[in-house]
């Protein structure tokens, strides 16, 4: 199974994809450590003269060049959108941190995920700018809620995986339940997932 999942900047994306690999099984890097490393240093130090040390440091100080972040990631996909994220679905079950809907529809044009998750803070943490994100809820073909507990977000990744107490996923708005909110049918970790065409 392949795993795309999107959603604004400490909505709690690393941390869902922290407990999908530990209960699933599915392997993950986070992008921006990925990219930073093969895509963004290198770049930030040729085109804008700015070094670090070390990877970490870099890492630590994109939340002061998130817009930078975005347009290096452009450029090193200019030829093919899909370049970076094929490279890292080649490598790991899940892309965690895609923020480029250019990218987004190349990859689901060559069938590159089987579902796209959208994680939602929205009602506790604020959005992104559009110039460092340009996916959103309507991109995704399911959206998990965590707006409430860490728990609460567990027991909906649960359910998409088919693995809660509750036997399909809601469909109703993420902004108005605490249950994960699904455009789509909940896929099984063993097998891949039809996008639905209807947007709530």
């Amino acid at each position: 199974m392949k795993l795309l999942v999107i959603g604004h900047k400490e909505h709690g994306k690393d941390t869902a994809c922290e407990y999908i690999r530990d209960r699933y099984g599915l392997t993950f890097q986070s992008s921006s450590v990925f990219c930073a490393e093969r895509v963004v240093r290198p770049w930030l130090e040729k085109q804008h003269n700015i070094t670090y040390g070390t990877l970490e440091e870099c890492f630590e100080d994109r939340v002061n060049h998130r817009a930078k972040w975005f347009q290096a990631i452009c450029e090193y996909n200019v030829s093919n959108p899909a370049r970076l994220c094929q490279e890292i679905f080649g490598a790991y079950d899940m892309y965690c941190g895609l923020r480029n809907v250019v990218e987004l529809n190349a990859l689901r044009k060559c069938g590159a995920f089987d579902v796209c998750v959208w994680i939602d803070a929205s009602r506790r943490k604020p959005a992104e700018s559009i110039e460092s994100c340009t996916v959103s809820p309507g991109d995704a073909d399911v959206i998990i809620n965590n707006n409430e507990s860490k728990e609460i977000m567990y027991q909906c990744i649960d359910q998409l995986f088919g693995h809660s107490s509750t036997s399909s996923c809601t469909s109703t708005s993420s902004s108005s339940s605490s249950s994960c909110a699904t455009k789509s049918s909940c896929p099984s970790s063993q097998g891949s997932s039809t996008r639905s065409s209807s947007k709530n």
